[in-house]
């Protein structure tokens, strides 16, 4: 376990969020986490429950990174579009964070299972006193005397402090949102002097952020003489250290399976993040996002198979167009609409080269993606016979049940190749259709929506087939 990686995880949640826009971006320090307790949670249930909901917080938090985007294309519109982003993300984070915490620090006296060892940086003890009466000389008098010890559990103590100040942090994001929600009828009588709660929204934020600047230093205190005290201590440390080395390391296809489900992952959130999302004409889920994820994926998926890193400058010039094109759909869609081709000559040729330039984006986006799918598929077949039960007996033939396996596996990645394909002619067909025929955004996100679902089920029924019999834990 890393101890300088998990307390630097925690010190990059201290700082207070308005709406979605956080300086120090919490993605950072949940990845620090993930990374910092991946040991322990090879072999430690709870910790391993904390290390997937942290992984999850990282994703969600990275996508708040873009929701920047959204909320700068709609708020000067709707003025509580900020409110329901920072409420529904500050929920879905807390049904996160508070059971990924608690499994985390109670998950910790679970490393020592099997060891009789005290581990003394967990837990303190603390005197017990008691006064005792007696009489001398005809006095009564008390003295102070020791009754005893009693166990303290710092983790615990750490831990509620922990889940205290995220409750707190993200209340505090929401509050000076609720400003926006007073309403003035003007009926009746009206003073001039009357001022509304959003005006002082600014003041308000201020208030907050201080506060939770202060209880974050006590976090930051909190967590790095606790964790300082494991480190120090060495025992915990030790014990992880040489069960990893003992029992983990020595699981190779468990390390591939892993790699290969973290794959998966992140070409999963790749296709999810190529869904066309618009506001006022505007996609605001950009091509680079969907990139980057695919670049990742690419990235890992090199270790196996070095033809990985084909599709990896595909999407680099992906990634790039189509920040040249969110920036285009902006411009345009700040002047005009759909219809404006029909009477403004301009603004029709305007329109139809930023359709040229999308066509042309999304045609790069699917060479680079059937090629992942491609090579991610070459891999599946080299590593399904390095899973699973390897014997040979007239019941049971390794070789042939290997062979049923890649079986509905091709024929899966080939479905999923398809209806990639038409996702991609739906989003080009998307600009050219849509001055014409309005119901044409809908047909393509039924498309887009399709292609998510199918190959989301795609890859869990690769999960199921190939890696999952070789991730468990001792």
């Amino acid at each position: 376990m890393r101890i300088g990686m998990l307390i630097a995880g925690f010190v990059l949640l201290f700082n207070p969020v308005i709406t979605v826009i956080d300086i120090l971006p919490d993605c950072i320090g949940f990845f620090l986490i993930v990374a910092a307790i991946t040991k322990p949670a090879y072999f430690v249930h709870r910790i391993d429950k904390a290390r997937s909901l942290y992984f999850k917080l990282a994703l969600l938090e990275t996508v708040k990174v873009f929701a920047i985007l959204v909320q700068a294309r709609v708020s000067d519109e709707d003025k509580t579009f900020p409110l329901l982003m920072a409420t529904v993300f500050g929920i879905v984070e807390l049904l996160a964070f508070i059971p990924a915490t608690r499994e985390l620090f109670d998950g910790l006296s679970d490393c020592s299972i099997g060891q009789d060892l005290y581990l003394s940086a967990l837990v303190k003890k603390e005197k017990i006193y008691k006064w005792v009466e007696f009489r001398e000389n005809g006095k009564t008098k008390k003295v102070k005397t020791l009754a005893g010890t009693k166990e303290i559990s710092l983790a615990a103590k750490v831990r509620n402090y922990v889940i205290f100040f995220y409750v707190f942090r993200v209340c505090a994001t929401i509050a000076p949102e609720l400003t926006e929600l007073e309403m003035y009828d003007y009926i009746g009588e009206v003073h001039a002097l009357k001022r509304s709660w959003a005006s002082y929204k600014p003041q308000i934020q201020t208030l907050v952020s201080l506060i939770v600047l202060i209880l974050g230093i006590v976090l930051i205190v909190k967590v790095s003489r606790f964790f300082g005290r494991i480190k120090r201590d060495g025992v915990l440390v030790n014990i992880i250290n040489e069960r990893f080395e003992r029992e983990i390391r020595p699981r190779t296809n468990l390390f591939m399976s892993k790699r290969m489900k973290r794959v998966m992952i992140f070409f999963g959130l790749s296709v999810i993040t190529s869904f066309i999302l618009t506001f006022d004409g505007v996609n605001v889920l950009i091509g680079a996002i969907s990139s980057a994820l695919l670049i990742t994926a690419a990235v890992m998926l090199s270790r196996y198979n070095k033809m990985a890193w084909i599709p990896i400058p595909i999407a680099i010039v992906r990634g790039i167009l189509s920040i040249v094109n969110f920036i285009n759909q902006i411009r345009y869609f700040d002047e005009h609409e759909f219809e404006a081709i029909f009477w403004i000559e301009e603004a029709k040729e305007w329109y139809y080269n930023l359709a040229t330039l999308e066509t042309v984006e999304f045609a790069i986006a699917l060479a680079a993606a059937v090629s992942f799918i491609i090579v991610f598929m070459k891999v599946v077949k080299e590593q399904i016979s390095l899973c699973g039960v390897n014997i040979e007996t007239t019941q049971y033939s390794k070789k042939s049940r290997d062979a049923e396996t890649y079986k509905v596996i091709r024929s899966k990645l080939i479905v999923t190749i398809v209806f990639c394909a038409l996702n991609y002619i739906m989003s080009s067909a998307y600009w050219y259709l849509m001055p014409h025929f309005a119901a044409a955004g809908v047909i393509g996100s039924i498309v887009g929506i399709v292609y998510i679902a199918y190959t989301i089920h795609t890859l869990n029924s690769i999960d199921d087939l190939v890696y999952d019999s070789e991730i468990s834990i001792a």
